[in-house]
């Protein structure tokens, strides 16, 4: 869990109520638990070394039977209970939920596919790559429109505002079975370059979504995180959303970075070590990984006086708003 306090070390007030503003991850990001369950049923280790658990990725990964909201609206649910032992303690469990989206609700989508074909890629990856973007076509109906960029350290656009004819687009399909692996990798520059392509199909009437898929190295161009994290926040701020697949084994995942630049470009983290991996978050819960149901989700939380938070399995939490 990640642990916090509100204590500020002033003497306890016994009379102004505890007000605090609680976020979830409103990104969806779902890598952790993936990225945890591979390791533990690879090689029945509990070693978890390397694997950043992020405890309110399992939230999102995994699914609670709570109504669905009506539409157009969000519901909130909460359930409290005291610690078993511990008088003074309790635990709370807050949940907001959406309607629910079916695939003919879905608005139509206008989809940028932005591969890593580098050199480490070669093998596993590459093969994860395709089958990703296979289950993806798969979903998609007519009226969507695909572009694609392919990048190592240069940048090719293979296909821009592609009209599928349906699902398993042939053109589409052909495309995604002609990618190979190979050069260095500009992982900011294929980024780039996919902002880029995505802005100019960008079409306001549909949900744009960018789709990176890499292993997570950087070794050529920019090779820092915060710079490409901004390059990430500024595609985000022009309403194209991002979505971060990793594609790789967990030991050699760069997950950090796909973490950070996921989080900046107001998307979804995702990792995916096998074909069935795949058409789970691309398939099965295709909705849920690549439409929005709500954004800047805040819960406001007021306590009785003397109350604090010492546990938290959300993303964040604080007494001022603009801080979550």
């Amino acid at each position: 869990d990640t642990t916090d306090t509100t204590d500020t070390g002033e003497m306890c007030d016994d009379q102004t109520d505890v007000v605090l503003y609680l976020s979830p991850d409103d990104s969806n990001s779902m890598s952790s638990p993936v990225q945890v369950r591979q390791r533990v049923l690879a090689d029945n280790s509990q070693t978890l070394s390397g694997i950043n658990v992020r405890t309110w990725e399992f939230m999102n990964y995994y699914g609670f039977d709570y109504p669905e909201a009506a539409d157009g609206e969000l519901a909130l649910y909460s359930a409290m209970q005291l610690v078993e032992g511990m008088d003074t303690r309790w635990r709370m469990q807050i949940a907001v939920s959406s309607e629910m989206m079916t695939p003919d609700e879905r608005p139509a989508m206008n989809v940028t596919l932005v591969l890593d074909t580098s050199g480490s890629m070669a093998g596993a990856p590459i093969n994860l790559l395709k089958e990703s973007c296979r289950a993806i076509a798969a979903q998609l109906r007519q009226g969507d429109t695909v572009s694609m960029v392919e990048w190592d350290t240069q940048n090719t656009w293979t296909l821009a505002g592609y009209p599928v004819s349906g699902p398993d687009d042939p053109m589409l399909l052909q495309k995604i079975n002609a990618v190979t692996a190979g050069g260095g990798t500009d992982l900011n520059g294929g980024l780039t370059s996919g902002y880029e392509l995505a802005q100019s199909v960008f079409d306001a009437n549909m949900l744009n979504r960018l789709v990176l898929i890499s292993d997570g190295g950087a070794n050529a161009g920019v090779t820092d995180i915060a710079i490409i994290a901004d390059n990430a926040a500024y595609g985000g701020s022009d309403g194209i959303y991002l979505v971060g697949v990793g594609v790789d084994d967990d030991s050699s995942y760069n997950d950090e970075l796909m973490d950070v630049v996921t989080d900046a470009g107001k998307g979804a983290s995702v990792f995916v070590p096998s074909n069935d991996e795949a058409w789970k978050v691309f398939g099965d819960d295709f909705e849920a990984t690549m439409a929005i149901a709500a954004r800047n989700v805040q819960v406001e939380l007021t306590m009785p006086p003397g109350f604090e938070i010492v546990k938290f399995s959300g993303e964040e939490f604080s007494g001022d708003p603009k801080e979550v």
